[in-house]
């Protein structure tokens, strides 16, 4: 298997694993905002920071499917997903500071997933990127006066 039908197959598989968190995410998302409306509802205190971080989490979670749904064919969206994966991997760090182990296969996740997608990137560079710009001559040729 050639470098280029590695890069292919890797792209896919991060595009499954991002779609997989997506999901995965949305229905953790849905329990947690379930269970804190029901503390909320039954007089026991919630933060206040849970809310918006309940927010920006459901942003995270849109941001990583738009990214998954558009990764073979724009190459913002691959831009895209190496930021939300980034932001997945500094979020997982939080946990594992504090103690929390299960953050660790998150963090791994999430660097495979960037690692897949630079790979690819390098690979095919997009049009315009510094990677596809020859700099041993100049394209289009100047134009004679």
């Amino acid at each position: 298997m050639d470098e280029a039908e590695k890069a292919r197959r890797g792209l896919g598989t991060a595009r499954w694993i991002m779609f997989a968190q997506a999901v995965l995410s949305l229905l953790l998302w849905g329990v947690q905002v379930v269970a804190f409306a029901d503390q909320a509802g039954r007089g026991r205190e919630v933060p206040g920071w849970i809310w918006p971080l309940a927010v920006v989490d459901l942003v995270v979670i849109g941001l990583t499917a738009l990214a998954a749904v558009y990764l073979r064919s724009r190459s913002w969206a691959r831009r895209l997903g190496v930021g939300v994966e980034g932001v997945r991997a500094g979020i997982s760090l939080i946990p594992m500071i504090t103690g929390g182990v299960q953050a660790v296969g998150a963090a791994v996740l999430a660097v495979v997933v960037i690692m897949l997608i630079l790979r690819y990137d390098r690979v095919f560079p997009a049009p315009g990127a510094p990677e596809a710009e020859t700099p041993d001559h100049d394209w289009p040729p100047p134009r004679g006066t």
